[in-house]
Parts: structure tokens; sequence; C-alpha cells
């Protein structure tokens, strides 16, 4: 087991906290949870805000914010030195209880990431099936889970139900399937967490929506105001003039809709993602003809209520942690239901890497859009399956709204006109210097990357890795939140 230590850290600047040796060399002062503690108990001269926080979780922070990675590297040999130092000098019995206070407070989840990619060969059902084994296999294990009786048997409830819906979908009987995704997701509807309105759902704006979960000392103000950009692609030999050309597939009673993820069939959907570049992978990194529109909801669009499905482990891990959090049981609640919730991500995020027919991977995901309508849930967000890894999620979460019915004979759905459009424009690796001139607009362009506060993740493009902030795809996002934005039926 590897053994834990911790640092101090000023939970105002973030800054850990220093000491000075006899050569006025300063270190970070890194010991076990245990002896930390005790310094800040007995030692009146302590600096006041202090908080124990694990020297992982400290210099993970500082990475996502520093440039200069040789730098880190030092702190990282740093941290491993003392780390070594302190605990070799420790008797055994004290080595022991330090490191079972850590597994009790360790309520991370790794090795579950939350895309599973597969070849055509490869049985979906059988992988799931014993994922799902591990997951339970994994918790039951942990300290600091295995005697929470209510949690293991919420997961365990939760992996019956898709099993079970999987079943009755192979049976043909595509009713049951959808009442047992129902009967999972009434534990949870009722959170607004998992059920809110579009314009503070946690898949786009993070914890800014929640009075309850902000960070001290943050301003979220930006985050909660900010308008809501998103970006809808279309691959197409024929030049596109309009807005409605970028809505959802028309509403025709008897054609057929082709089977995708979060998608039933016979019935279309409206796809948009948190940027353009996303839309480019969906459409599978197209070359050429490829058209964008940018969609912005209006007061109705953004009251409209999205299923969070976006969850992978760094936000169970970042949650809750006890020694930082203590008794904040909302904090521990929402990790709880991440965890007990988890399976079904788990289960509609699978990704084959070549071609095949039978879409199996798609079978929960269509049963959750079945379901969407008993709870008057007017669509779902999700981590598109095409990324390169969960940190990308800022850059990488779609939307889909499913369409019940056509609007006024028109052909397509009344939450297209939720959200005011720009025309759609070819995107251009040649156009970049006109899509400079756009410095900001779009949301994850000047939540995220206009200040460099937060982790900004890369994306491998043909020219090597890039912030994507400095990619041309982000810039092409500025560009088109500063054309003219109308409703689709209101063209010139």
């Amino acid at each position: 087991m590897e053994n834990k230590l911790y640092v101090l850290v000023n939970k105002i600047t973030g800054d850990a906290l220093f000491e000075f040796d006899k050569n006025y060399n300063s270190r970070i002062i890194v010991g076990p949870y245990a002896v930390l503690k005790e310094m800040l108990i007995n030692n009146e001269n302590m600096p006041k805000n202090l908080i124990i926080v694990s020297e992982e979780e400290y210099f993970l922070s500082k990475k996502k914010n520093i440039k200069n990675q040789k730098n880190m590297d030092v702190k990282d040999k740093l941290c491993n030195e003392i780390l070594e130092m302190i605990h070799n000098g420790l008797p055994k019995d004290l080595k022991n209880a330090i490191e079972f206070d850590s597994e009790k407070n360790d309520r991370n989840v790794n090795g579950f990431p939350s895309i599973t990619r597969c070849i055509g060969n490869d049985d979906i059902k059988k992988n799931l099936w014993e994922r799902f084994d591990a997951y339970e296999q994994y918790l039951k294990n942990k300290i600091a889970f295995n005697n929470d009786s209510q949690l293991l048997n919420d997961i365990n409830s939760n992996i019956r139900h898709i099993k079970s819906a999987w079943q009755w979908y192979q049976k043909g009987n595509i009713n049951k399937a959808t009442e047992q995704i129902e009967l999972l997701l009434e534990g949870y509807v009722s959170d607004d967490f998992f059920v809110t309105e579009l314009k503070k759902a946690y898949g786009i704006k993070q914890i800014a929506g929640y009075n309850e979960l902000k960070e001290e000392g943050f301003d979220y103000s930006e985050m909660e105001q900010h308008p809501i950009t998103l970006y809808r692609g279309r691959i197409s030999e024929k030049v596109l003039c309009h807005r409605k050309e970028m809505l959802h597939r028309p509403y025709k009673k008897y054609e057929k809709i082709p089977r995708q993820r979060f998608t039933c069939e016979g019935m279309p959907a409206l796809y948009l993602s948190t940027t353009s570049y996303t839309s480019w992978l969906e459409l599978g990194r197209p070359k050429e003809d490829f058209y964008v529109s940018v969609f912005v909801p209006d007061e109705r669009g953004e009251r409209l209520r999205i299923l969070n499905l976006v969850i992978v482990e760094e936000i169970i891990n970042g949650f809750y942690n006890v020694s930082i959090e203590g008794q904040n049981i909302r904090r521990k609640e929402l990790q709880d239901k991440m965890i007990s919730f988890w399976p079904l991500v788990m289960a509609t995020s699978y990704k084959y890497l070549d071609s095949h027919e039978d879409k199996v991977e798609y079978v929960i995901p269509e049963l959750v859009m079945r379901s969407l309508k008993k709870f008057g849930i007017d669509g779902v967000a999700y981590l598109s399956k095409h990324l390169e890894h969960d940190l990308q999620l800022q850059i990488g979460v779609n939307i889909a709204i499913p369409i019940y019915e056509e609007h006024l004979n028109q052909g397509y759905g009344a939450v297209s006109r939720y959200f005011k459009i720009s025309k759609p424009e070819i995107y251009s690796e040649q156009a970049k210097e006109s899509y400079a001139k756009c410095e900001g607009g779009s949301y994850i362009n000047d939540i995220y990357y206009r200040q460099e506060t937060s982790y900004q993740p890369s994306i491998n493009l043909a020219d090597g890795a890039q912030s994507y902030g400095n990619t041309v795809f982000a810039k092409f996002d500025n560009y088109m939140v500063n054309t003219e934005l109308k409703y689709y039926d209101e063209e010139d």
C-alpha cells in the first residue's frame, strides 16, 4: 500500500506552508496526517486559515496552473525525498495506524475511465458485466466504503436494473426495458445536480449554479451570467445558407432515423456540443464540407431540463475530501450518489474503434432517451466518446434533445425556436486570421481560456498538441458567436 503524506495549505492563497532549515533553504512542511493535525492543535503560532491536504492533491492543483514543468519536476522530487525521509523514521505501529486512517478517509475511485474502447469482435455485454463485477468488488474492498451498506446496495440495485433492461431489450420488449431504466432514474431525478435547467447544468457550468457547493473565495459570477454557447455541425457537399438547415432532421412520420448514441428509432433529436471541435469529432473529423452554426439558448432554452451524465473519476475524487470538507453533508451525499450512478454512465459510454452493424453499445443510451419523457426531462448531457481522455470534458460535452413531435407542421420540434442561431458557415483552416479578430465570445473561451485560472486541456491535431484556446477551432467558436444570431424562422 502506498504511504500517504500531507501538507499544510493556506485555503485563501492555495499555497503550502514552508519552513527554513539551518542554511536558510526553504522546503514545504510535509508529514503524516496525524502529525500535521497535532501541529495545528498544539502550536499557537501557526498561521490561520490552514487546512490539511494530501501532497498528491496539492501538487496536482499546482500543476494545473503552472507553466514551467521543469520547476514542477523539482518540487515533485523534493516532495518524494521528504516523504521517504519522514516515513522511514516512524515506528511500525504508528505507520500502520496512519495508513489505516488514510485508507478510512480515502474516498477516491480509480481504474474506471468513462469511455470503454472496443473492436468489432468484442462482446460488449460480457465486458460490461465484468466491469460491473469489478466495480462492486473494488468498493467492497475499500475501507472507506465497505461498511456503507446503503451505498453498496444502491450500486447493486442500479446494476441489476441495467442488466435487466438489457435482457428485456434483447427479448424485444422495449417497454419493459425502459421501465428498468426509469426505476433507476427515480432515485436521482429529484436532485438538481442530476436533473436541472440547461443554464446551470453541471456538464457546462460545473458548480457555478449551486450555492451549497461553491468554494470559498472564488468568484463564480461570470460563470453564472455568461450565455451558454453550443455548436452544431453538418457535412454537406451542397452549400448551406439557412439556419433551418442546421436544425435536427425534419420530422417525418415514417422516416427511418439512423441508430446513434442517445437516439430512439424513428425519433429525431437535436444534438449540440460545447465546441465546434467536438462537433467535428462526432462527424468523424471531416477534411472538408464541414458546416457549423452556433446555438445560444433564449430564456425558454435556458429552462430546458437536462439529465447530467457528465461524471468522470476526476469529478468524483475531487468532490468530497473528509479532511477538507469535514461534515459537509451535501458534498458527501452527492459523491455517494455519483458513485452509485456511475454504472449507468459506464453502460452508456462504449466506443467501437472499427465499423460494425449491430450497434449494441447504443442499447442503454437509447433506453435512457426513452425514459426522459416520464420525468419531464428535455434532454441529456453526456461526454463525447471521441475525446482522448476524461480531463478534456470542459470542451467535449454533448447535449441530446429528443423531438417527440413536430411543431405547427413545420417539420421541426418546438425546441428549435428556443435558440438563436447563426447562419451556417464552413470551417476553414485558411480563414484563421479572420477568426482571430474575435478575441472572445464563446463560453468555453471566456471562462476557461481567456484567463489562466483553471486547468486547460490540450488536444492533438495535425500540428501536434495544442491548448484548445490556441487552436483554430477555438477562434472559430468565438467568430461564430460574433455573427448575427436569429431564430431559424426569422431568416432575412
